[in-house]
């Protein structure tokens, strides 16, 4: 009965912590992320970066519920973000920003799950 009178709002921000303390991004313009060591750099739509302390692996998984994949142990994306998939031995993708990332091998797998479709 709760849960039809205050129904559950899907989350849309995220508090990303950084130099200065938490900064809240829409999900939705978080483009990209690049693993920097222990810090993670975010590629954001209007191209601005954000460094927060986090590694990618932490990042990947605060976005895992999200329209995100990993496709290289350096790189996160969001699939929302992504017009074109050129395939290769790992291919890229073309996003929405212009720019391409690669696609490692082991990754391509995964991804293609997640691009395409379910059949039923």
């Amino acid at each position: 009965m709760h849960k039809l009178q205050y129904p559950v709002t899907p989350v849309t921000r995220v508090a990303m912590p950084t130099m200065e303390g938490l900064q809240l991004i829409a999900v939705n313009d978080i483009v990209s992320c690049f693993s920097d060591n222990n810090y993670t750099t975010l590629i954001l739509k209007d191209n601005h970066k954000l460094v927060v302390s986090k590694t990618l692996k932490e990042i990947a998984e605060m976005l895992e519920d999200h329209s995100f994949c990993r496709v290289h142990n350096t790189a996160v994306v969001n699939l929302n973000h992504v017009t074109k998939y050129i395939e290769g031995e790992g291919g890229y993708l073309i996003r929405s920003n212009g720019s391409s990332i690669d696609v490692s091998r082991g990754k391509k797998e995964v991804l293609l799950k997640k691009l395409q479709p379910s059949k039923h």
